[in-house]
């Protein structure tokens, strides 16, 4: 059941955030290899979204303004994760 994969819509926001706490928990306690992550998104809070991809490895991160597409591509570059 850990092994499950997740994407987290609005991952900056205040249910998003909770949700990648209780991954940060499980990870934890179960290992690093629990809920991995194929997917978490934002619409505009590219500090925390960087900051989280950063920590919590997921394959891919969407931010929702077409604007801050460049900022968070410079910033995860040879991350391995794709924006």
């Amino acid at each position: 059941m850990l092994a499950r994969r997740l994407t987290v819509l609005g991952s900056t926001g205040s249910v998003g955030g909770s949700t990648l706490d209780v991954v940060r928990f499980a990870r934890a306690h179960y290992g690093q290899e629990v809920f991995p992550l194929e997917a978490i998104t934002a619409f505009r809070n590219v500090e925390r979204l960087v900051r989280d991809a950063q920590e919590l490895k997921p394959k891919a991160v969407v931010v929702g303004d077409p604007a801050l597409y460049g900022e968070v591509k410079s910033s995860l570059a040879r991350s391995g994760i794709e924006v």
